[in-house]
């Protein structure tokens, strides 16, 4: 837990998800003492915080032919939102045009997703 609160830039949302700094500068110009300058004790907007990667309401397409929960067809390249996240699971509450709603896999990063376009 020590060395845990010496990590530059370092949270936990939800006591569920680590969100890093990405490494130390690349200018060899910056010191330790400056990093450890840092005030790293902010509030975090939770009302903002990203659903596996996206922000909430994320504009998205369907990449493929997905199943809405009443059992409708959404077609591919129809538009949507992200809505919520499902549990603590990698998926994700689509509400897509028209009100149709879908879960839909989220891995997280544009070129790896299957079920939607970001």
């Amino acid at each position: 837990r020590k060395s845990f609160k010496q990590l530059p830039l370092c949270h936990v949302v939800g006591g569920d998800i680590a969100v890093m700094h990405g490494g130390l500068p690349l200018d060899r110009g910056v010191t330790l003492e400056e990093i450890n300058s840092i005030d790293r004790k902010h509030r975090v907007p939770v009302h903002a915080c990203n659903l596996l990667g996206y922000p909430k309401n994320q504009r998205i397409k369907a990449a493929r032919l997905l199943e809405a929960e009443d059992g409708d067809d959404i077609e591919p390249g129809t538009p949507g939102k992200l809505i919520k996240r499902i549990h603590r699971s990698s998926q994700a509450l689509v509400r897509f045009q028209g009100g149709l709603e879908a879960k839909v896999e989220i891995n997280g990063a544009p070129e790896l997703e299957e079920d939607i376009e970001i």
